[in-house]
């Protein structure tokens, strides 16, 4: 017995058009949005500075690596009590993780 399938009254998943910009996976990282993204790359620059991974960072700050990843790409907003620990970690005073500034300027500067 053969089982047949319902036609969809969806067109399919190839036939739809969404942007780049629109899609969660495609984000360029100088395009993400809002203040979590400007922090998780003020985070990432940081790090890059002080010489260190994100897992070593993620270590010595106690923030597992999965989440210390989706903070640097501002997929999650970070907590208080997280920005706390990551500038312990990298030794650098809470405010310097808000400098929304120094996360967009071109990485050659």
């Amino acid at each position: 017995m053969s089982q047949r399938r319902r036609a969809s009254p969806l067109p399919p998943a190839s036939a739809l058009s969404i942007p780049d910009s629109a899609h969660p996976h495609s984000r360029h990282r100088r395009g993400i949005a809002g203040c979590s993204g400007a922090i998780g790359l003020q985070i990432q620059h940081l790090r890059e500075k002080a010489a260190t991974t994100s897992t070593a960072l993620a270590v010595s700050s106690g923030i597992s690596c999965s989440q210390m990843s989706r903070i640097e790409r501002g997929l999650v907003s970070p907590s208080i009590s997280a920005l706390e620990k990551i500038s312990r970690a990298l030794g650098v005073p809470i405010g310097r993780l808000f400098d929304i500034a120094a996360a967009t300027e071109s990485p050659d500067s």
